[in-house]
């Protein structure tokens, strides 16, 4: 840029200076450069309005432009602090929340935490539950998931209750339904049929009816919900069932309904990353409520709210086996 572009006239004929906040600092020592080179002196009533006008540039560039932010409208300052998880916990992250089977829960602190931090076990030693790959003697551990969402524990559980491998294909619930796996103590070395019974499934006879009622083990699989806070839904494995006497309509009624295998019931649940609260000294995290709509149709309730897909459950070995799965 030509330095007399810097310049103009004032009404007396007089050089000023234009300051811009990417010319300015370069501007003003052209301009002194120009004044001895020409003999010109700075009038003395300019001294101090340029002084100011420095120390106001100055002060806008250390405040990085927020001054210009803030004022520009209001639209600026409409935007709402982002939500963060780790104000709103159930109870603070890793906290021990119980034990069912001797498989201890671990607190997330709230659904829509996530972190990048994996969980690690051994065989026979459940307790000892660590956050990078190690070793006991001869044995080996193995990574169970993300600590601590709900289908970490899931994983953690089946491999040191059954010595067994759960595999889920990505972290969308949705897509457990239909990729979810079941493998021996490696994924290699066997395989099981994946049984997956939807709820409100129809059943018309008794071995079907048994064939749907929940059992130990089996896993509840929860839908994505955002308006509950699980945009990836939520996986719970059951740990005990019990005749709901009380639903029946007393022992009498149990024991007729019991013979058609109409039977409701008390599905006991472990879990990680529901609502992340203490299990109270409880071997189980929840307890949900299965009965038989109109007679026929299977219906798993949460009394919390979310809804239920149905029940995913360990089958036969596969005869033949194929890559991963079952054929």
């Amino acid at each position: 840029m030509p330095v007399s572009s810097l310049y103009s006239a004032d009404g007396q004929g007089n050089k000023r200076c234009w300051l811009s906040f990417s010319a300015g600092a370069w501007c003003s020592t052209m301009y002194r450069i120009r004044k001895q080179a020409l003999g010109l002196s700075t009038p003395a009533f300019l001294v101090f309005p340029l002084l100011m006008l420095l120390l106001l540039l100055l002060g806008y560039v250390m405040l990085g432009g927020r001054w210009w932010r803030h004022t520009a409208g209001s639209e600026k300052n409409s935007a709402q602090p982002s939500f963060n998880p780790l104000d709103h916990c159930g109870t603070p992250y890793g906290t021990l929340l119980g034990y069912a089977h001797g498989i201890p829960a671990f607190s997330n602190c709230h659904r829509l935490w996530k972190t990048h931090v994996y969980a690690f076990v051994a065989l026979s030693h459940p307790h000892d539950v660590r956050h990078a790959p190690f070793s006991l003697g001869t044995l080996h551990s193995r990574g169970t998931g993300t600590c601590w969402d709900s289908a970490e524990y899931i994983v953690r559980f089946f491999y040191l209750i059954r010595g067994m491998s759960f595999i889920y294909s990505t972290r969308d619930v949705v897509s457990h339904w239909s990729t979810l796996e079941f493998h021996g103590g490696i994924a290699t070395d066997r395989s099981y049929e994946a049984i997956r019974l939807l709820n409100a499934a129809e059943a018309t006879t008794v071995k079907l009816r048994k064939r749907l009622a929940p059992k130990v083990a089996d896993i509840v699989v929860w839908a994505a919900q955002r308006e509950n806070d699980l945009p990836e839904g939520h996986l719970a494995v059951v740990v005990q069932v019990e005749h709901d006497v009380e639903a029946a309509g007393g022992e009498d009624s149990l024991r007729e309904l019991q013979k058609e295998r109409l039977q409701p019931q008390l599905v006991y649940i472990a879990e990680q990353n529901f609502d992340n609260v203490l299990w109270d000294g409880k071997n189980y995290s929840r307890v949900l409520r299965f009965y038989w709509k109109n007679g026929k149709e299977a219906m798993l309730h949460d009394s919390s709210g979310p809804q239920e897909l149905g029940f995913v459950r360990k089958g036969q070995a596969c005869r033949k086996p194929q890559g991963r799965g079952c054929s």
